[in-house]
């Protein structure tokens, strides 16, 4: 029950009680007052409703309308302190109760307690009931009638009240368990959570066996797939010394150019399947450790690779799929050779140039160029195996190739995005 509530029904039961009092005192008046021992109508005496409801507020400590209850009846010494003591007793009992009831209120908290709103009326009840009896004690000398009457009327407010209150909190209370019921909820939770427990200990103990197992399993992948490159480069290398067998056999003839040709292209193969094994992610290489190696590796198979200068700038941050690795990587090395193989005849400052950035949209600007003599790009060339090649990796990455060649160099130019390419 809120305070405010609680409050507006007390008020409310107070007004209600003197403006009862008043009405009653209009319809049935009382008909004789006795003044010094003599008793006379009431007609007789001018006094008002109206008047009497003022006079019993600006008289609420009068004694002289009233003999002292000692002296009204034949009350004898026992009777009189019989009552007395009685009133004191309990009116000292009345005081104790409710402050024991507000000091445990405000030690155990407010919210902590399920009906402190009802302990506080029933603490104030008692408050006023006690005054009652302290005043009724005082009337053997001191008849304060009035303020008698005013402390019976908060009394009956707050007693109202507090019945209204717990009527309201009657289904709360009817709710509450006995201590056999509460033990019994306890022992009933404690079994479900023991259950539960259980449950998760069991869970537990099957999530680990799951994670070894899961982790033997990754340790197996991680072997095979280190097997699997180690194969794979293998295989490769024998095919390369197989094709530098066939290329000693044979001596220097037209086969040995395009041999050698295909010994560079299967070493960058080679070479993409050893990043990715040395790489902290299987998934990705690191581009520009990787680029730099290649162009170095292509530059160190010819005889004028001092005389040129390379110039190669890729983001530090950038990294490649296997895919996109693959096909750049084999697109590199076979631009390189062309530009080392036919670019720089009589070119003074012979200069390859090659970045790889990621732009702010994810797109991947790939570019290489020389200063070069150029090449005819017309259709018999652009019709060339290599060219065939370079367009075909393109294709790969899902990018169109941009090529120019003049007497000032060549420029081989394509942007994709990041995250295109096919992924074997």
């Amino acid at each position: 029950m809120k305070p405010f509530r609680t409050l507006l029904i007390a008020v409310s039961i107070f007004s209600i009680i003197l403006l009862l009092g008043v009405l009653l005192s209009t319809l049935a008046p009382n008909n004789v007052k006795c003044i010094n021992g003599l008793c006379i109508p009431l007609s007789s005496v001018d006094e008002s409703s109206s008047n009497q409801f003022i006079s019993f507020f600006t008289g609420l400590f009068d004694t002289k309308s009233w003999p002292a209850r000692w002296y009204c009846g034949t009350w004898s010494g026992f009777q009189g302190w019989l009552f007395v003591i009685s009133d004191v007793i309990t009116a000292l009992s009345y005081f104790g109760i409710p402050i024991f009831f507000l000091f445990f209120l405000s030690k155990n908290g407010r919210n902590r307690s399920p009906f402190s709103q009802l302990l506080r009326l029933f603490s104030f009840f008692i408050m006023f009931c006690g005054i009652t009896h302290a005043l009724d004690a005082i009337m053997f000398w001191y008849p304060m009638y009035n303020a008698l009457g005013l402390v019976k009327i908060l009394t009956a407010a707050v007693s109202f009240t507090t019945f209204v209150a717990l009527t309201i909190e009657s289904k709360r209370l009817f709710n509450l368990k006995t201590p056999a019921e509460l033990e019994k909820i306890i022992k009933q939770r404690t079994e479900e959570l023991k259950w539960v427990n259980e449950q998760l200990n069991l869970e537990i103990e099957q999530r680990v066996i799951y994670e070894k197992d899961l982790e033997e399993s990754i340790k197996r992948n991680d072997q095979l797939f280190v097997e699997l490159n180690h194969r794979t480069k293998n295989n490769l290398q024998m095919v390369i010394n197989l094709l530098a067998l066939k290329n000693i056999t044979h001596g220097s003839g037209d086969n040995s150019g395009w041999i050698r040709d295909i010994q560079h292209r299967i070493k960058n193969m080679s070479y993409v399947h050893d990043q990715m094994l040395r790489s902290a992610s299987v998934s990705t290489i690191d581009a520009s450790h990787y680029f730099t190696r290649i162009i170095d590796a292509v530059a160190s198979s010819f005889s004028n690779k001092n005389n040129t200068e390379l110039i190669i700038d890729v983001s530090s941050e950038l990294r490649l799929n296997s895919t996109q690795a693959t096909n750049l990587g084999l697109m590199v090395s076979e631009i390189v050779t062309n530009s080392f193989k036919y670019a720089f005849e009589g070119v003074t400052n012979p200069t390859i140039k090659f970045s790889v950035t990621l732009n702010d949209n994810k797109k991947i600007n790939f570019c290489i160029e020389d200063n070069g003599n150029g090449f005819d790009t017309s259709q018999e060339k652009e019709g060339s195996f290599g060219q065939q090649l370079i367009s075909s990796f393109a294709s790969n990455l899902e990018s169109e190739l941009i090529l120019t060649s003049s007497e000032a160099g060549t420029r081989y130019e394509l942007i994709f995005d990041q995250d295109k390419g096919i992924h074997y």
